[in-house]
């Protein structure tokens, strides 16, 4: 562990010495443009290499992070003794379909299909990873539910309120053209991760890792996307895919700027400024971190340091590779407090099957679980479409 910390550290020392070169050189080519109107060859390769440099060294601080965060877990979780107990039955149950008579009563081995309904400490293994690397799932609301689908009410407008003793004869109700009530319902995502008979004799190979690690990876990736893009029909439903969300015009042709960026972050109401954070796409940071504000010239972008995120404007941003990359008409970038705007709802096991038989030598895992998603608040999101 400490050897993870250590290595962090030497990383975000290293991004942030990078990211004093790049406002060294992005400097030098505002010089070039004020006084050639001209940006020498060498000074752009020059920087667009730095500008990788530093996303390299991001992804760096991304992968030691989650090595950090498994490794919490695990040590979390292995001198429980009940963990050690479901980790054996668990064991049983991958290397040759069976379980504990125990653990049959508990409902974990379905004797109708084979299939074996987890214990919580997976759910919560794959569930923590999960909000660990999933942008939108780490930042918004979830509820566990334990039936099909969450009815929320959706109130997008204000609603009356006042001191008791002020005007009490004209108290109104909230208008309730502006109360929705909204079904969330949970779809059936899957993964299918296979593994060879051989490899499961081996007695140095740790499955449960390999299963949750397995799952949580396309898991995330199939999230990610949903709730961003999802059709909210077999799907979470997209954030992205909202005409209700108030989209700001970048004001350039296919493109963005200093000035985009800071009339979308004027745009959200003060109350989701505190708890707001952007979404871009890599290649869009990339083409805001040489943005300066023009009156401060100071740069909007900050790199992560060891007590907070990288941020814009002072707001936490994070990237994503399912946000669309910058084009005409593209919706490239997202501000919101996701928290008041975006409700996930997952059922609270997931369902393993074990299939020996169709894919000789592998054996496939079947896994379900059940997760939606979908906007609550359109007042708390802002969204930049770049100019047609």
């Amino acid at each position: 562990m400490s050897h993870n910390y250590n290595e962090l550290n030497s990383k975000l020392n290293e991004l942030q010495q990078s990211w004093q070169q790049f406002k060294d050189v992005n400097n030098s080519r505002l010089e070039q443009i004020e006084k050639k109107n001209h940006v020498d060859p060498l000074t752009k390769n020059h920087l667009d290499k730095i500008n990788n440099s530093i996303d390299d060294t991001k992804d760096k601080i991304q992968k030691i992070e989650n090595a950090i965060n498994r490794e919490q877990l695990l040590n979390e979780i292995q001198n429980n003794e009940e963990v050690k107990e479901y980790k054996s039955n668990l064991f049983k149950f991958i290397k040759s379909g069976n379980s504990s008579n125990k653990y049959e009563y508990k409902s974990s081995l379905n004797a109708q299909d084979n299939s074996y309904l987890s214990h919580s400490n997976l759910d919560n293994a794959i569930n923590k990873a999960l909000k660990n690397n999933n942008i939108i799932r780490h930042l918004s609301d979830i509820q566990i539910i334990s039936g099909d689908s969450l009815e929320v009410v959706q109130d997008n407008g204000e609603f009356s309120a006042n001191w008791s003793g002020i005007d009490t004869n004209s108290v109104s109700n909230t208008n309730i053209s502006n109360l929705q009530h909204k079904v969330i319902q949970a779809h059936e995502l899957y993964a299918q991760p296979k593994i060879t008979s051989r490899l499961l004799d081996d007695s140095n190979f740790n499955l449960d890792q390999w299963i949750t690690e397995k799952i949580y990876d396309v898991f995330m990736k199939l999230e990610n996307n949903a709730f961003l893009l999802g059709n909210g029909t077999t799907q979470p439903r997209g954030i992205l895919t909202y005409n209700d969300i108030d989209k700001i015009d970048s004001g350039i042709d296919a493109s963005l700027d200093a000035n985009s960026i800071i009339k979308l972050y004027y745009s959200l109401d003060n109350k989701y400024l505190n708890n707001a954070s952007f979404i871009m796409d890599k290649s869009v940071l990339q083409a805001v971190r040489i943005s300066q504000d023009n009156i401060s010239k100071q740069y909007l972008w900050q790199p992560a340091s060891k007590s907070q995120q990288e941020t814009l404007l002072g707001v936490p941003v994070y990237t994503m590779s399912d946000m669309p990359i910058a084009s005409s008409g593209s919706l490239s970038v997202i501000i919101g407090d996701f928290k008041a705007g975006y409700k996930i709802v997952e059922k609270d096991r997931i369902n393993i099957m074990r299939d020996p038989f169709t894919e000789k030598p592998f054996v496939k895992f079947y896994t379900t679980k059940r997760v939606g998603g979908d906007v609550i608040n359109y007042d708390a999101f802002k969204i930049l479409k770049l100019s047609v």
